[in-house]
């Protein structure tokens, strides 16, 4: 395998679309651990783009793998390329979604009490410390700035200073003031849909790519608000669809589009590209890789999974989400739409489960392609999906 392949897009590919994504192989951003710097690094050495996800991780901890992404490129010699996501901020609780997320506390008391962990208080913060994310990358970007003015001691061009090429958003739509602003700025930013009509709002508002994200994928489905149910058009009915909405828009000026959902062979990249995408993004198959974060009892379950072991439920966030079925789903399937609060009256479940291998407890968010995450280096992953274009 060649391991200095050239990370981004050929001058022409780049030219039809506003991305630099054209037909590339994009490792989809997964909280909670599996986007590791490391699994970044190696999706961009096998010419792929990888993402950091900035989920549920504090400013400082997201400053810091901005700078081990950094730092794994320049080792090789490269310069960074990837994406960093993040969480828009989520509405306020009503006081009937307090009721019931309240009311859902006590159902979980047996699991609290099973792992001996304190039943934690009610949060009602729905922000995932975003100015203070958003606060990272102006940083960043005004230190490459300055740097490119001579007016700087940083040096974005040092081993650990790097500034994402992608911003992704998810769970809602970035005001267009924003997206202007760090598009202005050199990066690039991506909305995340689950709807041709949230697919056309981003448009309107600018990005530079739409991620159509299908009902086949794992983990948190890409509803603008908790309580939106999500819906069932398969992934490349829907890509068909958003392109459509594009067809008389100039190639040089419309928004790019990236399937996600379900992927993980050749056969469904072509697929997808025959659909109107001009990329593909998956994280099931990547989230099983030696280089992923990922906790190594959600590793064995997901390598050991069937097409048929996944489902949506709301038992662990609130939010309507993909994951391999287990015990706790089973038990807690009329959990509130009350995201993130859910999610924080889980955490110490999880957490507590995930430390004792109990896979029945543990969020085991994946795919309906789980039966091809197998393990092994993510740059064969990489290669094989290539092989699609």
């Amino acid at each position: 395998m060649n391991e200095t392949q050239n990370t981004q897009p050929t001058a022409d590919a780049q030219s039809t679309v506003k991305s630099r994504a054209y037909r590339t192989i994009i490792a989809a951003p997964m909280a909670g651990g599996p986007s590791s710097p490391a699994l970044v690094d190696a999706v961009a050495t096998h010419g792929g783009l990888g993402f950091l996800a900035a989920g549920y991780k504090t400013p400082e901890a997201v400053d810091k793998e901005l700078d081990d992404v950094a730092h794994r490129a320049r080792q090789r010699g490269a310069e960074p390329f990837y994406g960093l996501n993040l969480f828009v901020p989520q509405p306020s609780p009503s006081g009937v979604d307090r009721d019931r997320a309240a009311a859902y506390r006590d159902e979980l008391a047996k699991d609290y009490k099973r792992f001996g962990v304190t039943e934690p208080e009610l949060n009602w913060t729905t922000d995932d410390h975003w100015e203070g994310k958003l606060a990272v990358i102006r940083r960043r970007l005004d230190q490459r700035e300055q740097q490119g003015e001579g007016r700087s001691d940083v040096d974005s061009h040092a081993e650990n200073f790097s500034v994402p090429d992608v911003l992704s958003f998810t769970f809602g739509l970035l005001p267009e003031e924003l997206v202007d602003e760090f598009q202005s700025r050199g990066i690039e930013v991506w909305a995340t849909v689950a709807t041709t009509h949230a697919a056309q709002i981003a448009a309107d508002r600018g990005v530079a790519a739409i991620v159509v994200q299908g009902p086949e994928a794992g983990g948190h489905r890409a509803t603008t608000t908790p309580d939106e149910e999500p819906g069932s058009e398969s992934l490349m009915s829907l890509v068909q669809a958003v392109s459509d909405l594009f067809a008389n828009t100039d190639a040089s000026t419309r928004p790019a589009i990236i399937g996600t959902g379900g992927i993980a062979t050749p056969d469904q990249v072509r697929e997808a590209l025959r659909h109107g995408a001009d990329a593909v993004a998956t994280g099931t198959i990547f989230a099983a890789t030696d280089e992923a974060g990922t906790n190594e009892p959600y590793k064995q379950a997901l390598i050991s999974a069937t097409a048929d072991d996944t489902v949506i439920t709301r038992a662990y966030s609130g939010r309507p989400a993909r994951g391999r079925r287990n015990a706790f789903i089973d038990v807690h399937p009329d959990a509130p739409s009350v995201y993130p609060a859910v999610n924080g009256l889980t955490s110490p479940i999880r957490k507590a489960a995930t430390k004792k291998g109990e896979t029945d407890c543990m969020s085991l968010w994946a795919g309906q392609s789980v039966e091809y995450a197998r393990g092994g280096i993510a740059g064969s992953v990489v290669d094989l999906l290539l092989q699609g274009r």
